[in-house]
């Protein structure tokens, strides 16, 4: 699926707007359970269903959130993530199977690796 970056940019504007009023993961469920309506209209209403005032969401009142997402985006590409999901295990990033099992022993490996506390 080819994506529009300005509306990805969108999407996670209203993100962070929904996240500055307590409803981030709520609003990011919402955006990613409806990836095809990601329009104004359609993001004024995901916020309506979650109570959030909207004008805070699209337009010119959602742009002060930019810097945080275009460094959040830089910090991603940084850490190595080129696309999602991306997991880590002990700040590095986990290529294995996505799997119970393998991620169970990825994380029992990392916690074997890990210094122990002293005391």
């Amino acid at each position: 699926m080819n994506r529009n970056p300005h509306t990805e940019l969108e999407r996670w504007l209203a993100a962070e707007a929904a996240g500055n009023q307590g409803a981030f993961w709520p609003m990011a469920g919402l955006l990613f359970k409806n990836q095809n309506h990601l329009d104004d209209a359609s993001i004024v209403r995901y916020g309506e269903q979650l109570d959030l005032d909207t004008d805070q969401l699209v337009g010119e009142m959602a742009q002060k959130y930019a810097p945080a997402v275009r460094a959040d985006y830089v910090d991603g590409i940084d850490a190595g993530v080129h696309g999602t999901p991306t997991l880590f295990v002990n700040g590095e990033p986990y290529t294995g199977g996505v799997t119970v099992k393998d991620l169970r022993e990825a994380v029992g490996l990392s916690r074997r690796r890990a210094p122990r506390p002293l005391g």
